[in-house]
């Protein structure tokens, strides 16, 4: 317990603690076997769908490529909206180990089944039917599903430490991505997309392999066990080592709110608490803004691109169209792993809140800069352009952390779950819109029509700054200190409590 009193720092710079990104690895190592696992699920999601249905919904579908798959996405957010909340209420009582499991084997059920059928156009139909049924645990996200998030959150001994986590994940997760584009590319040339196909199978496995082996920290279900309102016994322990203890396991971005009877957990539960908790509400409307944006620059960018280089139909440029996608996805996702690296060093300098300010404005001029595409098509210019796309995504680590910040820490897990849901509205919304309004675009007099959409996301997400405005975190707001006031008798002894405990167990540990 020496070393984790010892990192605990003595200053702070306004609300944020000067810990290095070392420091906060050291104090959550279950974290960095986490950081694997989930950049190995992105590469396993994007892979096969970029390399191997990109190209499969051109031959079949040709211009209404993206409409069919923006059909199919619509019945994976309605899913969405309804479950992802209910799912995340379940990772606060199952624990969120056993949401990420459930998570996974829907994540690789598209890939099996067209192992199985074949590339072909039932194989196709099979597999977007089937990733809608993902919608169940609410990864209708570019972003993966809530409980992805909720999961790391219970795996950080500090909340504190979640911020700077939240940067790496995405970081990572770029990473990996793109790493997964590059050897999948290598497999599709030497073994084409069947190869690719069994390499998702591949990753699959040691997905499953890592959750085997990961496990919640002591000191977190410590702390879970004391914020639900369990009995925890007590002994006679160091008072130094308890006050050092206390400040890891009790130390949260709001209180916990008082033990309530258990009840059936409900699919819009997640509205009521966004109802009850403005804060929380803005973070919401927040996602939403900047999720409709994302998912038009999601859905378009494969075939925006195919359209400027005039490659959208016809299979003689099949191989074209592959190094097109492949070209798109990387810059993208290399940009992605940039912008979220760069915000997890910020975070230790910045609330989640003033990071979160800021960047609204910046991917404002980003979500503007692929229009020049249009302009003129050239492969330095798709490079810049697909590379601004990515930079568009430096808002999602800071957006993700400012929600634990907002709520009580026991209800946590259902309101990434709330977020989530509210995404899946937005991405639901926009759905609609490019249902009807990108058969539109096609029929219009206009030459490359999908660069319109560009000014379209960036006056979306201009709209989110006034909402980022003044964000305070629950233990600043009245609810807050409602809270903090209901609890301070039963704060009191948590320090005492945790160290007692842990003391027991290491003491049962030497004894063995």
């Amino acid at each position: 317990m020496a070393a984790d009193s010892a990192s605990v720092p003595a200053a702070t710079k306004g609300g944020v603690e000067k810990s290095t990104m070392v420091a906060v690895l050291k104090r959550n190592p279950a974290s960095l076997l986490y950081m694997l696992y989930f950049g190995i699920h992105s590469a396993m999601m994007a892979v096969p769908y970029y390399l191997v249905i990109y190209d499969l919904g051109a031959q079949v579908w040709g211009k209404s490529m993206t409409h069919r798959l923006v059909l199919f996405d619509g019945a994976r957010l309605i899913l969405g909206v309804v479950c992802s909340g209910l799912f995340g209420t379940l990772g606060d009582r199952l624990g969120n180990h056993v949401t990420v499991t459930i998570e996974l084997l829907f994540g690789f059920a598209p890939i099996l089944l067209i192992m199985l059928i074949g590339r072909t156009p039932t194989g196709l139909y099979v597999f977007c039917a089937v990733r809608a049924l993902s919608g169940l645990t609410g990864a209708s996200t570019v972003t993966s599903a809530p409980c992805l998030y909720a999961y790391a959150h219970e795996l950080v001994v500090r909340n504190s430490d979640y911020a700077t986590l939240t940067g790496l994940l995405f970081a990572v997760s770029c990473i990996m991505t793109m790493t997964g584009l590059l050897v999948g590319r290598r497999v599709d040339v030497a073994a084409g997309p069947t190869g690719v196909l069994w390499m998702g199978f591949g990753m699959f496995v040691v997905q499953a392999t890592i959750l085997l082996t990961l496990r919640t920290p002591l000191l977190r279900r410590l702390s879970q066990k004391m914020e639900v309102g369990r009995p925890v016994a007590t002994t006679d322990g160091n008072p130094e080592s308890s006050e050092s203890d206390s400040n890891i396991v009790s130390e949260a971005p709001a209180p916990a709110a008082p033990a309530k009877t258990k009840k059936s957990p409900s699919p819009f539960a997640w509205i009521k608490l966004a109802r009850e908790n403005r804060s929380l509400l803005r973070v919401c409307l927040i996602a939403m803004l900047v999720c409709m944006a994302e998912m038009v620059l999601s859905d378009i960018k494969a075939q925006y691109a195919f359209s400027c280089f005039d490659i959208l139909e016809g299979k003689e440029f099949g191989k074209k169209r592959r190094g097109i996608a492949f070209m798109v996805t990387v810059c993208i996702w290399c940009n992605v792993g940039v912008s979220c690296l760069v915000m997890g060093f910020l975070s230790r300098c910045f609330s989640p809140f003033v990071l979160l300010k800021w960047t609204t404005l910046f991917i404002v001029l980003c979500q503007l800069m692929p229009v020049i595409l249009a302009i003129h098509a050239s492969i330095p210019v798709l490079i810049v352009s697909s590379s601004f796309i990515g930079l568009a995504y430096a808002v999602l680590p800071p957006l993700q952390a400012a929600v634990p910040e907002v709520v009580p820490s026991n209800r946590v897990s259902e309101a990434i779950g709330a977020m989530g849901s509210c995404k899946c509205m937005a991405y639901l919304i926009t759905t609609v819109i490019l249902t009807v309004g990108l058969p539109a675009l096609e029929q219009a007099q206009m030459d490359k029509p999908l660069w319109t959409l560009f000014p379209l996301c960036a006056a979306m997400a201009l709209m989110a700054f006034p909402l980022a405005w003044n964000l305070k975190p629950l233990s600043q707001t009245a609810a807050g200190s409602e809270l903090a006031a209901s609890k301070s008798d039963s704060d009191d002894i948590s320090g005492t409590s945790s160290s007692s405990i842990i003391s027991s167990s290491e003491a049962e540990g030497v004894r063995a």
